[in-house]
């Protein structure tokens, strides 16, 4: 007996979704790490950095040190214009990714939860050991 037809329509487009991921990634990833350089090069000055930190980590971070590519190097140290995430999704956007590439990949980045209070120094230990005795 043949499935629910929409059971099946939705199965089709998630796998046509996911094979259509694969290929965006795949063409991304056969780009030469000089087209990369252009493509930052060409953004306004304030974007470069930021968007250059999440091409290096998706492209270029597995590299070893003797096989590094140091194309985008120069842009990584000038980091901290605090763009937000609409900012450096066009960024990312105008440098070949698809809006859906770069909104996946900076979703995770921008709405992680907050560090532990036990790794954040600023927080004052009296109200960390208030908290924990009060809930007991």
């Amino acid at each position: 007996m043949p499935r629910h037809p929409a059971h099946s329509q939705d199965q089709l487009r998630l796998a046509a979704s996911r094979y259509a991921t694969i290929c965006e990634r795949r063409r991304l990833q056969e780009r030469a790490p000089e087209e990369w350089a252009q493509a930052v090069a060409q953004l306004p000055a304030d974007q470069r950095a930021e968007t250059a930190a999440v091409i290096w980590w998706d492209f270029f971070s597995q590299r070893t040190s003797g096989a590094a590519w140091p194309h985008l190097d120069r842009y990584l140290a000038d980091r901290g214009h605090n763009l937000n995430q609409e900012q450096i999704t066009t960024a990312l956007m105008r440098c070949g990714y698809s809006r859906a590439q770069a909104a996946r990949r900076l979703h995770r980045f921008f709405h992680r939860p907050p560090a532990h209070h036990y790794y954040d120094r600023s927080y004052p230990s009296t109200r960390l050991h208030a908290h924990a005795t009060r809930n007991r």
